[in-house]
């Protein structure tokens, strides 16, 4: 950045801005009725290369689980709710972020509701 005054007078400073960016958003609801709408749970997201997904019962049991999902695009299609009753269940999302020769794992837990 350089700046000059009306007296012709000047500075210059160096920014360095570091993209740290990760994202991740689950959707709150999934209605799995063959209508086309919320009928798979997408787990959409940026910033991120890899990541897990575990989804429980109301009794921590786990029901549905994938790994290693990559995006193809800004979401990635997940589970459809089949096989359970409506309720809450919760998630567990282990996401792997690389950065130049660094990695970082990120953990993001909540609920989604099958209706």
């Amino acid at each position: 950045v350089s700046v000059k005054n009306q007296e012709n007078c000047s500075n210059k400073a160096t920014i360095e801005i570091i993209d740290d960016c990760f994202n991740i958003f689950v959707p709150e609801a999934l209605t799995p009725n063959n209508d086309g709408e919320n009928d798979i749970l997408k787990i959409y997201g940026s910033g991120i290369d890899s990541f897990d997904l575990k989804i429980k019962n109301r009794w921590g049991i786990e029901v549905f689980a994938m790994q290693n999902l990559k995006f193809s695009s800004n979401y990635v299609d997940t589970w459809n709710g089949n096989d359970v009753q409506s309720g809450i269940y919760s998630y567990e999302i282990t996401a792997t972020i690389i950065r130049n020769t660094s990695t970082e794992i990120k953990t993001k837990k909540g609920l989604v509701y099958l209706l």
